[in-house]
């Protein structure tokens, strides 16, 4: 019986679908979708949940021996979320249908935009030079944005679990009223990480604020950039190899023949990730979060950390000065949203306070009100504020070392260490 072949897609027995879904329905965050082994997804998911199961091996492939293996598993759901589950005997990082389609749809949107639209000053100009069909690059473009967004998600959660954060982070949460469920049968134990944690609850400032929590969270970012960055080098390296590519992925060597067509690239993947967690109003309490910084704060580190990653740049201090190409990213990712909102409040006629704001202000104006309404302006203008907060996290982060020390899973010198300084003009 012990060893009895899987039979799901999931790489999970049917013991283990049985317990994460007993984990699940304790907040309804959906069903398990069981594919059997060698089975698809269907047309419309199956390409992104390939991706997700390849980058949770490729980010995972140098966790110890011993390390429990951690899986991808779909969620069949209403709800726009990603969850980690670490159970008593297994890991999963799970992601709900809704986020998979939405993923697809703003990545269609932003690549179909890119593709007819990229102008001479923009550094997706060299799209119109590449012989293809528009359907053919848009298809392209999209592949490759799709894998940006995928990299954070699991990235992220990778991070966590490299870095050593379990212990940590269960103590942390249980002592903080996290959503730590115990029961007497060890197997349905389990801690979940939501992705998407900022604006999960409708009862804002119920939670207790965590500092430890809050760095363990900046610190899975650092790690999962890490990661994402380790991937397009490699991915960078394949097209150099002389590899004949089809059709379909002729726009990788395009990208990958300079580096700041790269990190373009990989900014505007990051983007739209962050953009589908959603943004909260950067005011007073912005350091004070229950769990996760602000999305702003963590749109502005990660998108450093990445670019400074990509350029391959020994482990250092980050200014968080973003660089023209990250810049462009958040632009344009921000552009296409207040594009998006628009249309969607013309038509149902209901207007929220940002699309209002955005319909009473000329063209020109519409992606300053969307800077601003997410936060990412407030947090570049008040970066040494951000500075002066990841140096508390830190701190945070540093006194728990002991405990993180024997829960590492990969050779220490893999581990990303992180600061920040005062950016200078």
């Amino acid at each position: 019986m012990l060893n009895k072949p899987i039979l799901s897609r999931t790489g999970l027995n049917s013991h283990q679908i049985k317990a994460l879904q007993v984990a699940l329905d304790q907040k309804r965050r959906g069903e398990v979708i069981d594919v059997p082994a060698g089975k698809s997804y269907g047309a419309e998911l199956e390409v992104l949940v390939k991706m997700g199961e390849d980058m949770t091996k490729r980010f995972t492939r140098d966790f110890q021996a011993e390390s429990w293996p951690v899986h991808f598993v779909l969620l069949d759901s209403k709800i726009s979320n990603a969850y980690a589950y670490w159970m008593a005997s297994f890991e999963v990082i799970c992601m709900t249908t809704t986020l998979a389609r939405e993923i697809d749809e703003l990545c269609d949107d932003v690549a179909r935009y890119l593709v007819n639209h990229a102008g001479n000053v923009s550094g997706f100009s060299y799209l119109r030079d590449i012989e293809l069909t528009i359907e053919v690059k848009s298809a392209s473009l999209k592949g490759l944005l799709v894998q940006g967004v995928m990299a954070f998600f699991v990235g992220h959660e990778a991070g966590h679990l490299l870095a050593g954060h379990k212990p940590v982070v269960l103590a942390a949460a249980a002592g903080a009223g996290g959503d730590l469920q115990g029961e007497k049968d060890p197997e349905f134990e389990f801690f979940v990480d939501d992705f998407i944690a900022e604006v999960a609850s409708k009862n804002e400032g119920a939670g207790v604020h965590s500092l430890r929590l809050n760095a363990h969270e900046i610190d899975a970012d650092v790690q999962g950039f890490s990661l994402t960055a380790r991937f397009w080098l490699e991915l960078q390296e394949v097209t150099q190899s002389g590899v004949k590519w089809p059709a379909e992925a002729a726009l990788l060597p395009a990208v990958s023949s300079k580096p700041d067509r790269l990190l373009l690239l990989a900014s505007t993947g990051a983007a739209i990730a962050m953009s589908l967690m959603g943004f909260k109003q950067f005011k007073g309490d912005w350091n004070k979060q229950e769990t996760h910084p602000l999305t702003a704060v963590r749109c502005v580190v990660g998108l450093a950390v990445l670019a400074n990653r990509l350029a391959d740049r020994p482990q250092e201090r980050l200014t968080l000065q973003l660089q023209g190409e990250c810049i462009e990213a958040l632009s344009l990712v921000h552009s296409r949203l207040a594009s998006i909102l628009l249309m969607a409040a013309k038509a149902d006629g209901e207007y929220s306070q940002v699309a209002q704001m955005l319909k009473d202000k000329p063209e020109d104006q519409q992606l300053g009100v969307m800077f601003h309404a997410t936060g990412v302006a407030q947090a570049v203008a008040l970066s040494n504020d951000v500075v002066k907060f990841l140096a508390e996290l830190l701190r945070e982060f540093k006194a728990c070392a002991p405990e993180r020390a024997k829960a590492i899973r990969v050779p220490q010198e893999m581990l990303v260490e992180w600061s920040a300084v005062v950016s200078t003009p």
